[in-house]
């Protein structure tokens, strides 16, 4: 079994453990339901899209990061359906003085005692579940370096997307 990673958040320390394959398996159907329809749209977006003339990278990982980004208009019992999923106590170990020695399983308890107030961190942290479960290509040999050149854009721009969300949600608060 691989040792679990590490992933912080200020203080707060996450370690997550990949899923069992069934389990695996079994969430990723259920965010496939969720993001096929996303990136169909981007799908469509791209038809149109002027690629440059090259590989057409750059011009495809905003299009998706803009896409991921339309994932925060989802119905909100799916949202938290897929997150309770994401996000199963059995596989998620959360410190929140950074030590190893104050380790708890991520319970609902423990969920709304971390991110009471931060939603974005609690999705931040639900993205890096699924990049430990299914976007770690480092053991595939098969993969273009292409693909992974976009995913790490995508994963820029959504975040950047993300920032730029809270930001304007807080200004619109105030």
């Amino acid at each position: 079994m691989l040792k679990p990673v590490e992933y912080k958040q200020g203080n707060t320390v996450f370690y997550i453990h990949r899923f069992p394959p069934f389990m695996a398996m079994r969430v990723l159907g259920e965010l496939n339901k969720v993001i096929a329809p996303v990136l169909g749209g981007a799908a469509k977006g791209l038809e149109g899209a002027d690629m440059g003339g090259g590989n057409g990278l750059g011009a495809i990982a905003p299009i998706l990061g803009d896409a991921l980004k339309n994932l925060m208009l989802i119905d909100g019992d799916v949202m938290e359906h897929v997150l309770r999923l994401v996000l199963d106590e059995n596989y998620i170990s959360v410190s929140t003085n950074g030590s190893k020695n104050n380790l708890a399983y991520l319970t609902e308890e423990k969920v709304n005692e971390v991110f009471e107030g931060k939603p974005i961190d609690m999705i931040m942290l639900a993205v890096e579940v699924v990049k430990v479960n299914y976007l770690d290509f480092t053991m595939l040999s098969s993969v273009p370096t292409g693909f992974l050149k976009t995913l790490g854009m995508m994963k820029s721009a959504f975040q950047e997307s993300l920032q730029t969300n809270s930001k304007t949600s807080s200004l619109s608060t105030e």
